[in-house]
């Protein structure tokens, strides 16, 4: 079998950027106050980094965009179904598990990115979106900003765990496509490959990921406009 890119490398980069930003805000928020400085500047370029894989996943890659997750009920069972039956579920992007786990992730990454941005130590320091909100919201978006990271370490932790379990299991290298970009190209007797596709007729047939620069264009310049404006409330 031959070799397939899958993972592009803006995919990759806002992959691993997201991985090392949520690990340095972890870390920097449990620990005390002399490092509020940095878990904001932090906060700013993971919010940087979402915006910009939101967006790529709209005008992004293939195996990027939202629209080709296979999120489809049936997708969904016949994923669950194969793996109960020991098949091998042939994906060649996002399985329909890995799929939900990119949505949740991305969306609650999210939220709790926003409620950091509309949040304060009431004297110091106040977020770009503190005054954007009533005082009732400050107080909810408070709360979920204090609880959202536990939530996110257990959805991480999970999804570390299926990606190992998914590699022992299929003897499919799922991290190391997430580095190097390239998959396992299934042969044309393979099962389905994604989306409740039939098996390509040929090998050919599978699309390799392309790098749209127009929609990496908009992704970067929207992000870079962003973070300029959340430095400037800053200055």
């Amino acid at each position: 079998m031959k070799d397939v890119l899958v993972w592009d490398w803006p995919v990759r980069l806002f992959h691993w950027l997201t991985a090392l930003l949520f690990s340095g805000l972890v870390l920097s928020g449990k620990l005390d106050g002399n490092y509020l400085q940095h878990h904001i500047c932090m906060g700013y370029a993971l919010s940087g980094v979402l915006l910009a894989r939101i967006l790529y996943g709209i005008l992004g890659s293939k195996y990027a965009r939202f629209v080709n997750f296979p999120l489809h009920p049936k997708h969904i069972f016949n994923y669950f179904l194969s793996i109960v039956t020991n098949k091998k579920p042939q994906y060649l992007g996002h399985n329909p598990l890995g799929s939900i786990m990119v949505i949740a992730l991305l969306g609650l990454l999210t939220v709790q990115t926003v409620s950091g941005l509309a949040n304060s130590d009431e004297v110091f320091w106040f977020g770009p979106l503190y005054e954007w909100v009533d005082s009732e919201w400050q107080e909810r978006l408070a709360a979920w900003h204090s609880l959202l990271p536990d939530v996110l370490l257990i959805l991480v932790m999970l999804h570390i765990a299926a990606v190992f379990w998914y590699e022992i299991r299929f003897n499919e290298a799922l991290s190391k496509a997430m580095v190097v970009g390239r998959k396992k190209r299934p042969s044309s007797s393979a099962e389905p490959v994604s989306e409740g596709q039939e098996p390509p007729k040929n090998e050919d047939d599978i699309i390799s990921a392309t790098t749209p620069k127009l929609g990496l264009v908009i992704s970067l310049t929207t992000a870079l406009c962003w973070l300029l404006w959340l430095c400037s409330t800053v200055i």
